[in-house]
């Protein structure tokens, strides 16, 4: 199953958000493409949390153009949500993304398992 989803207008960076989900390697795979800040990061958080406690979540930041705090804290929520349900934890892929930055300057890099310069998530 794929399904893409619009999530917010041209943000400061100028990219309008989409989300992009899919089964790839043995993992449900969450693709952000565009800004993540306070008006597209709760649709962030909403895609990730139904998603199976059975199944890896890896979330897949290198297409994001500008991250908020806002977007951190929706990934911790998402994260804690699925610690306590006893899912695997979250893996992030950050690479050289804007997102790397402010996920390094709130250190949180080892909480969400941030995977840098596109290695395999595993």
């Amino acid at each position: 199953m794929t399904s893409t989803q619009d999530i917010g207008k041209h943000g400061p960076a100028g990219e309008p958000a989409t989300l992009k989900e899919h089964y790839a390697d043995g993992h449900r795979m969450v693709t952000v493409h565009g800004d993540l800040d306070l008006d597209t990061s709760d649709a962030l958080f909403r895609r990730i949390v139904p998603i199976s406690a059975s199944d890896a979540v890896v979330v897949d930041l290198r297409g994001v153009t500008f991250m908020s705090t806002a977007a951190v804290s929706a990934l911790l929520r998402a994260y804690t949500h699925r610690e306590r349900a006893g899912a695997p934890p979250l893996t992030v892929l950050a690479a050289d993304s804007a997102a790397l930055r402010p996920l390094d300057i709130a250190g949180v890099t080892d909480v969400l398992h941030v995977v840098r310069r596109g290695a395999d998530p595993r």
